[in-house]
């Protein structure tokens, strides 16, 4: 759409009721009136779009200037501080960055850690939803020499179709029935990031997804844990769309919480969360514990608590 300016707006609607006006003077000029009704109706309706447009456009790139750091991010919970202004510390375990980098603790291998959970927060979700996701896109700013704070999380969750492919999406919450494509925000990203290039198609899906996560924020509907029932129905048909040689590697990306405790070659353990444990039985293809491990067969989703190693 082109740039338009208030003033020119404004002028186009001020010529069109001026000659509204001449024409009701004159009775028998009716009909011209009514014609500059209608332009004057869709004049404004042209102009109103183009204004929601550009607001729509700057969400995006908003984030992108004011953020140091975005990309993907694996992240745990670390430190629960209730009640305090960051209600979550989020440790980081592998990153990958569309722009800027994280840096390391003085002296070690571990990443600055980041702020999260902050309920006076930049108008998107900024909480990590334990047993939910493990990987996240994140838009930060850094604080100090310790630490980043989150201008806008939002969950990246992988799921099986019926032509057996995993698709990764990007969500605003767990609850969520709306979400991107993880591939293509990535790569319309890293072109508005990289050059600036307007990628206006899928550019414009994502100001509507920032738009509609901008209504969720911290919502603490969002922060409680799923109920039981609502978990098993979502795993078991999620387990329905599972084929037979399903590698190990892509399991993992559906299912990213290993039960460590009882997790052997021939069978992984994954915990969806909400006491939903999923039991999948693999062959030896490339050895014990390998990503080409094969599914080889029936997936089972009982209830069930992580086991403590």
């Amino acid at each position: 759409m082109w740039g338009i300016s208030g003033k020119f707006r404004e002028y186009h609607i001020e010529m069109v009721e001026t000659g509204i006006k001449r024409a009701n003077l004159n009775l028998t000029n009716r009909a011209l009136m009514k014609r500059l009704l209608i332009i004057k109706f869709l004049f404004i309706l042209f102009f109103n779009c183009n204004v929601s447009q550009n607001e729509q456009t700057n969400r995006v790139s908003q984030l992108i200037q004011q953020s140091d750091f975005i990309g993907l991010v694996m992240g745990y919970p670390l430190i629960d501080n209730r009640g305090s202004e960051w209600e979550q510390i989020i440790s980081i375990g592998k990153i990958e960055s569309l722009k800027g980098t994280i840096g390391f603790l003085l002296n070690t291998k571990q990443y600055l850690s980041i702020l999260a959970g902050n309920d006076n927060n930049f108008g998107y979700p900024t909480w990590f939803y334990h047993d939910v996701a493990n990987k996240y896109l994140v838009f930060l700013k850094k604080e100090n020499e310790r630490f980043f704070q989150s201008f806008a999380v939002f969950p990246v969750e992988y799921r099986p179709n019926k032509n057996n492919q995993i698709i990764g999406r990007i969500i605003s919450h767990p609850n969520s029935k709306i979400g991107l494509d993880v591939n293509k925000v990535i790569k319309c990203l890293t072109g508005l990031i990289n050059t600036n290039a307007k990628t206006i198609e899928y550019e414009n899906a994502i100001n509507l997804f920032l738009r509609k996560a901008s209504k969720v924020i911290n919502n603490s509907s969002c922060q409680k844990p799923i109920p039981f029932n609502k978990r098993f129905k979502e795993a078991n048909e999620i387990v329905k769309l599972i084929k037979i040689g399903t590698e190990r590697k892509d399991i993992e990306r559906i299912f990213p919480f290993g039960d460590g405790g009882l997790h052997f070659p021939c069978q992984g353990r994954y915990y969806f969360g909400s006491e939903v444990m999923i039991a999948v039985p693999f062959d030896g293809t490339g050895g014990n514990w390998k990503p080409t491990n094969k599914v080889n067969g029936q997936i089972k989703v009982y209830r069930a608590h992580m086991a403590l190693d």
